[in-house]
């Protein structure tokens, strides 16, 4: 009697990764495109490197990257807080600046999960000053790995209430304008 209850916990044990992945839904095919607004503040040269490392940071957490699906976005949106000179001399600039992530679903016009990362940076002019702190934020940041975790749980949430329109594919309308309005 001992042996067969034995038997039969331990099958039942053998099962459970099965009936734990009926339910859990792959990202294998999931691609992002970092969309960059634009932003009269800041260089095209500062932004595209910050794009370059917002497509490493897509890569870095088990995302696909590619330049023409759209319907599952990364948007930065880059304010400068401050710019302060210093007392010193010569006189350094301090600049802080936020930069908001907003991981979304472009088709189905929802934000899966956003984060604000500050950061600062020092040199002898302000326009060094903010390159500086728009340099400093990182692909492997951990606000960057809870954005793309906590987005996937949503977006897994999702697509298990609505497996009909799990279909992965792009949207043809890029217009991420509705991310900035919310």
């Amino acid at each position: 009697m001992k042996k067969n209850l034995r038997l039969l916990l331990l099958a039942f044990v053998m099962t459970l990764p099965v009936f734990a992945n009926a339910q859990k839904v792959e990202f294998d095919n999931l691609q992002v495109n970092v969309v960059m607004p634009e932003n009269e503040n800041i260089s095209e040269s500062l932004l595209s490197s910050l794009q370059d490392r917002l497509y490493e940071a897509v890569s870095l957490n088990a995302l696909g990257s590619i330049d023409a699906s759209n319907r599952f976005v990364l948007l930065p949106v880059v304010n400068i807080v401050s710019k302060n000179a210093t007392s010193s001399i010569p006189p350094q600039f301090v600049a802080e600046v936020e930069v908001a992530l907003y991981f979304a679903d472009n088709q189905e016009k929802t934000i899966l999960s956003q984060t604000v990362i500050t950061k600062k940076g020092m040199a002898d002019s302000e326009n060094k000053a903010v390159a500086k702190a728009l340099k400093s934020v990182q692909a492997r940041d951990k606000k960057i790995k809870r954005l793309f975790d906590e987005g996937k749980t949503n977006l897994a949430k999702y697509f298990v209430a609505h497996p009909d329109e799990a279909v992965i594919g792009t949207v043809k309308d890029n217009d991420v304008d509705w991310i900035l309005e919310k």
